[in-house]
């Protein structure tokens, strides 16, 4: 049979009646078997899902995957989503606590831990909850489980970021990068949005290279307000060396 997975309640080891209503020949069913069978599948189902825990995980783990999905994460790392929310489930975490946020959380935290550059907001958008309550589940697993997950760098932002603008290339990502990093040497990131701290260096690094997108068009497609765009383009105007900013 198919491999052990995390997403499946049932770690994916129970049997499963073929949707299709034919025989092992590939002929058709009569109308009484079909009856029967839709009966088997009903019976089925419900045996595989026994109580409101097996439910609960059943639903989350659907939530896992169709998140997922469309943040394009891969199925290794939906599979660590889906072991993390079950460490959640087994000490009892969920109590007074969304399900559909605990399950986002998990999905953002294993983001996190192996440097997929996702967004909070981008996952709050693909959820079925306020991006608020994703960030209180995944504060509170983090130090909950003890995850240990660092502040992202600005800079793992970039080439998917620059990779989305239009009319801006590998000079822009270039000094991007360099303007993070001499940024952070002054501490100028501490305390910052790593995305919207992204987004103010690309801003800055395309008006240096003459590029023309404008702190409106960079917040659309960063996913990060124009304001914070523009709040922090004008910290690292007002605050850095600029013998760097300049490259």
């Amino acid at each position: 049979g198919a491999p052990r997975t995390n997403l499946m309640h049932d770690d994916g080891l129970s049997t499963q009646i073929d949707w299709r209503n034919k025989d092992a020949r590939g002929n058709a069913i009569s109308n009484k078997k079909r009856k029967r069978m839709n009966r088997l599948r009903k019976w089925d189902t419900q045996s595989k899902v026994s109580d409101s825990k097996d439910r609960t995980l059943q639903g989350a783990l659907n939530e896992i995957k169709r998140m997922s999905s469309a943040l394009g994460v891969p199925k290794n790392i939906q599979e660590m989503a889906a072991t993390l929310y079950r460490q959640c489930l087994d000490k009892d975490m969920l109590q007074g606590r969304s399900i559909e946020g605990i399950a986002a959380a998990c999905v953002y935290a294993v983001c996190r831990v192996n440097e997929i550059p996702r967004t909070l907001t981008e996952v709050a958008q693909v959820s079925r909850v306020e991006e608020i309550r994703i960030k209180r589940a995944y504060l509170y697993i983090n130090r909950e489980l003890n995850l240990g997950i660092k502040p992202s760098d600005p800079a793992d932002y970039l080439p998917r970021f620059i990779g989305d603008i239009d009319g801006i290339g590998n000079e822009t990502e270039s000094l991007s990068r360099h303007i993070i990093e001499k940024a952070k040497e002054e501490g100028l990131h501490s305390g910052k949005s790593p995305p919207g701290f992204a987004a103010a260096a690309i801003y800055l690094a395309s008006q240096l290279c003459g590029n023309q997108p404008t702190q409106e068009d960079i917040a659309d497609t960063t996913g990060v307000t124009e304001a914070t765009v523009r709040k922090r383009y004008q910290d690292i105007i007002d605050n850095g060396d600029p013998d760097w900013i300049h490259g």
